[in-house]
């Protein structure tokens, strides 16, 4: 007996998110200092990931999330 076309196969849904790349310095919230980014600057990321900075002056380290693409950065309503 053969199977038919496709029995048991598994349907994969796939969706690919745009990489952005983090920028390469952000402010120090607490001395105002210039925080690099600690990764390549070649690196893509996606939204949600985390992205780590380390402040230049005070030596904090400050980890952000690279927010959405439709995330226009405002408080929410």
């Amino acid at each position: 007996m053969g199977r038919a076309p496709g029995f048991g196969a598994q349907v994969v849904q796939v969706t690919t998110l745009a990489s952005m790349r983090a920028p390469t310095t952000i402010i120090c919230v607490d001395c105002g200092g210039t925080c690099h980014l600690l990764a390549h600057p070649e690196v893509e990321f996606e939204p949600g990931d985390p992205v780590a900075y380390r402040c230049a002056d005070c030596m904090d380290r400050w980890d952000i999330v690279m927010p959405d693409h439709d995330d226009e950065g405002g408080a929410p309503d």
